[in-house]
């Protein structure tokens, strides 16, 4: 529980931490010196307060897994060429007791020659946990395209303290140069160079730019 403590302070701003337990010592010498009805009231408060922040940073989106699936452009197939883009779906799970109002989810595409983009949303989870995260691509090129870890962060309803997550989700996926029809091309006859172009149709094997 030390443990625990010592890294959540080091989470929250030192401001905040110093707040909160000066407002606990503050409220318990108040019940040891005063007591009554009120000032036990305000030291089960303030004291469940702490615990429901204990309480969610023990669990939830630090043990948070997530299932990656892409889906490419309508009426393409599977195969994802040179200025198209991709949508990508990410299932999340969030164990832990208490429901969390909403979290935010990091995301970073990187490709294989350094290039890398953020995606950043935020998602509702259910009372079991569970969410489900749609976005878009950006128009890409070929290349080779791969997802690193993805951060999930999420903050308690009164905004004391950040919790957050990294997890794998596995995804990775190729562009393919952009594929040109050509039906025809332009022959010239070489026995003889008065005869001019010959138009003629060719059926070639399949082929990139």
């Amino acid at each position: 529980m030390r443990r625990y403590l010592s890294t959540m302070a080091a989470r929250i701003q030192p401001t905040k931490f110093a707040s909160i337990l000066v407002i606990w010592s503050i409220t318990l010498l108040y019940v040891l010196f005063q007591g009554g009805k009120t000032a036990f009231m305000l030291f089960i408060m303030v004291s469940v307060l702490i615990a429901y922040l204990i309480a969610g940073g023990l669990g939830g989106v630090r043990r948070a897994k997530g299932v990656r699936s892409f889906y490419a452009e309508q009426d393409k197939g599977d195969l994802l060429s040179a200025g198209g883009y991709l949508r990508v779906g990410l299932k999340v799970t969030i164990p832990g007791i208490l429901p969390l109002p909403y979290v935010v989810v990091r995301e970073v595409l990187k490709r294989h020659n350094g290039e890398s983009w953020v995606f950043e949303e935020s998602l509702i989870p259910s009372l079991r946990g569970l969410g489900e995260l749609r976005f878009q691509t950006p128009v890409l090129e070929r290349g080779t395209y791969t997802f690193s870890d993805t951060d999930i962060i999420s903050q308690d309803i009164f905004g004391l303290v950040e919790h957050k997550g990294t997890f794998l989700a596995e995804g990775q996926f190729q562009v393919l140069p952009r594929a040109i029809y050509v039906p025809r091309w332009q022959l010239y006859e070489r026995k003889s160079r008065l005869s001019g172009p010959q138009t003629s149709v060719v059926q070639s094997r399949r082929e990139t730019t």
